[in-house]
């Protein structure tokens, strides 16, 4: 489908996120409660992480690796962070379907307002869509570290000499970001279609139809994926030496956790909501027609200004 460029201008990276930052302020009772939603069990599960993982961490940095693999705690480590891991995900994964679809019907207007519960049904309703989708990237993602690891393989063995073999992997891993943020593009465009599509389009073909979707706006949406994992990176390493601090109190590990976590919380909601008006706005720049309810109040218009030029 050829772009419709006459009827829309294409909006840059600035445009999409002043748009992003207007929805809170067209339904800011809704986003607050799901950013409290998105808070509460994120932080929980960051302190549980801290007491129950903390102690082992603490071990291992103690007495070695060894040593805590002599007592088993090895296992219970792996075990520990696999679970937190899973229901880190979750968590994300329902963040993305609630924040998603709100952003969209508050940005399209299709209803004028809507509330926590009627946003939490409909996510409910079709949640399958959004875990097949994820299944599908866990899976790329998997497959394309892989990749990248037989390759840096590959080209060590190929490779000699010190300077040649360390610049042909900065390279090689320079090249594989860049590409890993243009195939999240492609992720986060596939879990819209998946979220705020009324058909059942998920898993592959919704990865097919963001890559459709995507296509002739592709450098706004690397630079968009770009600047949202900046805007995480400083969260992130908070996080991260504030789970390796030692000499910290345990409160004072709880709190920093906590801000971290409303920090981290924030960024994840304004990238669902930047990706959401993205995603719009490449249906709007392949001139697709609107759907569902924003299609049913255009020909309800048409119809009244009909029957008024009709009566007179």
């Amino acid at each position: 489908m050829m772009a419709n460029e006459g009827r829309h201008q294409a909006l840059g990276v600035p445009a999409i996120l002043r748009e992003a930052l207007k929805i809170p302020r067209r339904d800011g009772k809704l986003m607050v409660s799901l950013s409290l939603l998105l808070l509460a069990p994120y932080s929980l599960l960051l302190c549980l992480h801290d007491v129950a993982v903390g102690p082992l961490m603490d071990d291992d940095s103690d007495g070695g690796g060894e040593d805590l693999a002599g007592r088993g705690g090895l296992g219970r480590l792996l075990f520990l962070e696999s679970s937190f891991l899973l229901a880190f995900c979750t968590i994300s994964l329902s963040a993305m379907a609630l924040t998603m679809y709100a952003s969209s019907v508050t940005y399209t207007g299709n209803i004028d307002r809507l509330g926590l519960k009627d946003t939490i049904r409909r996510s409910l309703s079709s949640w399958k869509r959004p875990v097949k989708t994820c299944c599908c990237v866990a899976a790329t993602t998997v497959a394309y570290v892989c990749l990248v690891l037989i390759s840096v393989w590959v080209l060590s063995l190929v490779t000699t000499g010190g300077t040649a073999l360390v610049a042909s992997i900065v390279f090689l891993g320079s090249s594989a970001a860049l590409l890993y943020a243009f195939l999240a593009v492609v992720w986060m465009l596939g879990f819209a279609v998946s979220v705020i599509e009324e058909d059942d389009c998920c898993g592959v073909d919704a990865l097919a139809r963001a890559a459709e979707l995507v296509r002739g706006r592709e450098l706004v949406g690397f630079l968009l994926m770009v600047l949202m994992l900046l805007l995480g990176a400083p969260v992130s390493l908070l996080l991260y030496l504030n789970a390796r601090e030692d000499d910290q109190g345990v409160v004072v590990r709880v709190v920093v956790g906590i801000v971290g976590a409303a920090l981290a919380c924030l960024v994840k909601v304004f990238a669902f909501m930047a990706f959401t008006v993205f995603y719009h706005e490449c249906r709007d720049y392949h001139g697709e027609k609107p759907e569902g309810r924003e299609m049913y109040r255009l020909l309800s218009n048409t119809e009244l200004k009909l029957e008024f030029f009709g009566r007179n």
